[in-house]
């Protein structure tokens, strides 16, 4: 089970998501659909929240990959 997360520097101005501890970069998903050139985001309505498809989160959250089959499961597929 992979484990996301994601972390908000405010002092620096930049955020970090991770993979299993891997960094994750916005470059692949920007070559299928590039809403934000400026990257991943989240936390309000806009291009880099859509980029990252999570919007509305704390300057800290995780998710493993059975919390997003289960959201999924219960909101897309029923």
């Amino acid at each position: 089970m992979a484990i996301y997360r994601g972390y908000r520097y405010q002092e620096a101005g930049h955020l970090l998501v991770t993979k299993d501890g891997e960094v994750l970069s916005p470059e692949r998903s920007q070559k299928l659909w590039n809403h934000s050139p400026d990257g991943f985001q989240w936390g309000y309505g806009g291009s880099g929240p859509a980029q990252l498809a999570l919007a509305k989160w704390g300057d800290q959250w995780e998710i493993t990959t059975e919390e997003i089959k289960d959201w999924i499961q219960k909101r897309v597929l029923t």
